[in-house]
């Protein structure tokens, strides 16, 4: 398994998308990207690319919202 940071908001290449490809398919691997990243790539790119959705539960709502308000103002 392999973990390739890119900055948020990265702007990824033709070159970035091929050596992600090349790593996977030399270690038999999957490549794996949030929704968010894999909506930004270029159609032609997202082949063998798999998107992830994930989804945040709160079990304190209010807990959090409290918190949160320590650094956010609403």
């Amino acid at each position: 398994v392999y973990r390739v940071p890119f900055a948020d908001h990265y702007f990824y290449t033709e070159k970035d998308i091929q050596m992600l490809k090349s790593r996977a398919k030399a270690n038999d691997l999957m490549i794996m990207t949030t929704e968010k990243d894999f909506v930004r790539l270029d159609p032609a790119m997202r082949n063998d690319i798999h998107p992830v959705s994930y989804r945040l539960v709160l079990k304190d709502q209010k807990r959090f919202l409290n918190w949160l308000q320590q650094y956010v103002t609403f």
